[in-house]
């Protein structure tokens, strides 16, 4: 049986960072899904099933913290992890709430090299689906 492509949602309001992500990505063979609000993001939540969201903080509609705390208030049991991609240095939320909404990690644009970001998504992606594989 093939195993089940890897799907990850990039909620990013920059065209030109989520478009590299997205191809690169796409060539590690990793379906993604874009939204460039966190209105748009919180539809595709809701309506979607992802193995990891990249969400930005700062953005427009709808700010990434606000929409994964609605989308957790919505799908309550859903553990999807999610990595922080931000300009921020600090994020309005303790470490400790990030954790309880599911945030694994998060890394500041300014830091993190395009290439970087794929390579850690990529490297999650891989634990997630050998846990996975070990709980089944």
């Amino acid at each position: 049986m093939q195993p089940k492509q890897q799907m990850v949602l990039i909620v990013e309001d920059e065209e030109a960072i989520a478009g590299v992500l997205k191809n690169k990505l796409l060539q590690a063979g990793i379906s993604v899904g874009v939204a460039s609000d966190g209105k748009t993001g919180l539809r595709q939540l809701l309506t979607n099933s992802f193995d990891l969201l990249l969400v930005d903080i700062r953005m427009p509609h709808m700010d990434g913290l606000e929409m994964i705390k609605k989308w957790r208030k919505h799908k309550p049991k859903n553990r999807t992890p999610i990595i922080i991609l931000t300009n921020l240095t600090e994020v309005d939320a303790t470490e400790t709430e990030l954790k309880k909404l599911g945030v694994i990690d998060t890394l500041i644009k300014a830091d993190e090299s395009l290439e970087r970001v794929a390579e850690k998504i990529r490297a999650r992606l891989h634990s997630i689906h050998r846990q996975k594989e070990h709980n089944d």
